[in-house]
C-alpha cells in the first residue's frame, strides 16, 4: 500500500538542494531508511543521472516504496531492498553515496552505529555519507566521533529549515 508523509513535501526542496551540490553524477545512491518512497521517488525524478537505491527495514515501507516506484515508473530509481543496518553483511553494491533522512535522530543509537559501519564498508573511497535531521548536540558528538573512527571526515554542514541540518562526510 502506497503511504504518504506530508511533512516529507515541506522540507523536500532544500533537502535535494544539498544532495545536488554535494553527489557528483553519474553516481549511485543508496537511501537508508527511505520511509514511504516519497523520496526515492523525488530525488530520482529530480537527478535523472543518479540511480537511486532505497531501503528499508519496514516490510509495509518496503511495500509502500514499490508502489510508489511503479507509479514513477523511473529508470534510475531501483526496487527497494530490505536493509538492517545493525546486519554485517547489507548485501548491496558497491555506492558512490549513502543518504539517510531523519534516521539518526529516530533510529536506535545500535542502528546509527551500524549505518556508520555499513557506509564504511559499502562506499567507495571518496564516497559520501549525507546524513539530515534534528540531531541533538551531545549525539551529534558521539555520532562525529564514531564516523572519523570509520574514517569519514566532515565535509559539510548545511540547515535545511525545519527539516533541520545536513551533516556531509567523506569517506577517506
Amino acid at each position: 500500500m502506497k503511504r504518504f508523509a506530508a511533512g516529507w513535501e515541506q522540507h523536500r526542496d532544500a533537502l535535494a538542494a544539498v544532495i545536488d551540490k554535494a553527489i557528483r553524477p553519474p553516481a549511485t545512491v543508496l537511501e537508508v531508511g527511505a520511509g514511504t518512497g516519497q523520496h526515492a521517488v523525488y530525488f530520482a525524478g529530480r537527478m535523472p543521472s543518479i540511480m537511486w537505491i532505497p531501503s528499508e527495514i519496514d516490510e509495509a515501507m518496503i511495500d509502500s516504496i514499490a508502489a510508489w516506484r511503479a507509479e514513477a515508473a523511473l529508470p534510475n530509481l531501483r526496487p527497494p531492498l530490505v536493509l538492517d543496518t545493525r546486519s554485517d553483511d547489507w548485501g548491496t553494491p558497491t555506492v558512490s553515496a549513502v543518504v539517510a533522512i531523519d534516521f539518526v535522530p529516530r533510529a536506535p543509537w545500535a542502528a546509527t552505529v551500524g549505518l556508520l559501519n555499513g557506509a564504511a564498508r559499502t562506499l567507495f573511497p571518496g564516497g559520501d555519507l549525507l546524513l539530515s535531521g534534528k540531531i541533538p548536540d551531545d549525539k551529534l558528538a558521539e555520532l562525529q566521533k564514531v564516523a572519523k573512527s570509520r574514517h569519514f571526515e566532515p565535509n559539510g554542514d548545511h540547515d535545511v529549515g525545519g527539516a533541520g541540518r545536513f551533516y556531509t562526510f567523506r569517506l577517506k
